[in-house]
């Protein structure tokens, strides 16, 4: 059973229907939040090539119509936090790195960040933990988390150098993982150094992102194929995408999201994105397709009934396509 009817089956069983969007312009989209602000909720960020700069944003309150808003000064955004009535944008220019924060989602004021790491780093992911802003940056010279209770003031600490991402389990443990075959964890307190100790992952590879569902860590590699899960953020196991998840495009940054306990991929061919969830990491079920050109995912902003994933066509070709995903 196929077409318009066994995508419409698909939607129904998972709960969410998965549609394609567009955007006002055609850009590298890098960083999505989501924040139910005064003036906007969902927030793309990017530019109109892959290593530009832009004082230009995207907002949305509904995550259908798009305007677009300001920032103080052009920059290469590389990661957004939303915590329910707070912004933070991180970002990086061609000598310095900086952060920014907005509580009605169109004013943004400057951030402490600089004055903590100096003149360069380059921020690569973040996350609201309940009570902080949390980023991790892969510059080899600060080695850095920094986290603030703001976003407005930060403190800075050494859990060594090439940091990909960072995940939470929403209770005590931390991991963030690598641009190599190491990770970091800490169960007891993230602004002890000391407190972080080494994890082993399955392979050496650009590992992008880590995240945790309530009971599994899923950590993804820059391959379109492997990735890695964990119940205790310790030991990996290698595990391989089923085979009509794994796509023919090209996997940059092949991002996963996480909501009300599942984790959602998006497997992409260059012409179709096909969405897959898994409540334990392992074990897939797909939503139905949309017809895209999107070959990698870079960035998503979920709300709680509404999920959009944003990307590019590989690292060469810019797209206006983002999927939607509507309901629970």
């Amino acid at each position: 059973m196929g077409g318009i009817l066994g995508g419409l089956i698909a939607a129904l069983k998972s709960g969410i229907a998965w549609s394609l969007g567009t955007l006002p312009v055609s850009w590298f989209w890098k960083v999505a939040t989501y924040a139910p602000l005064s003036n906007a909720s969902f927030f793309a960020f990017g530019a109109s090539t892959n290593t530009g700069t832009t004082s230009t944003y995207y907002y949305s309150t509904d995550g259908d119509s798009w305007s677009s808003g300001t920032l103080p000064a052009a920059v290469a955004t590389r990661w957004a936090v939303g915590n329910g009535s707070r912004v933070v944008l991180g970002f990086s220019t061609s000598t310095t790195g900086g952060g920014y924060y907005t509580d009605n989602g169109t004013t943004w004021t400057a951030t402490a960040i600089i004055s903590v790491f100096g003149a360069s780093f380059f921020p690569q992911d973040g996350l609201w933990d309940g009570s902080r802003f949390i980023f991790v940056t892969n510059d080899s010279v600060t080695n850095g988390l920094c986290y603030s209770t703001t976003g407005a003031s930060w403190s800075r600490y050494d859990i060594g150098s090439g940091a990909q991402s960072i995940g939470f389990d929403g209770n005590s443990t931390y991991v963030a993982v690598l641009n190599s075959a190491t990770g970091r964890i800490n169960t007891t307190d993230i602004t002890s150094s000391a407190a972080w100790s080494n994890i082993t992952l399955p392979s050496t590879g650009n590992w992008t992102s880590v995240r945790h569902n309530g009971s599994i860590w899923v950590a993804a590699v820059g391959n379109p194929t492997s990735y890695a899960t964990s119940t205790d953020g310790t030991t990996w196991t290698s595990r391989t995408l089923p085979a009509a998840m794994s796509g023919s495009g090209t996997a940059i940054r092949p991002k996963m999201e996480v909501r009300d306990g599942k984790f959602y991929y998006l497997s992409l061919d260059g012409t179709t994105a096909t969405p897959y969830s898994s409540s334990d990491g392992i074990n897939w079920t797909a939503g139905n397709t949309v017809a895209t050109d999107l070959t990698a995912i870079t960035c998503w902003a979920t709300s709680s009934n509404k999920m959009l994933a944003f990307g590019s066509i590989g690292a060469t070709t810019a797209s206006d396509d983002y999927i939607k995903g509507d309901g629970k």
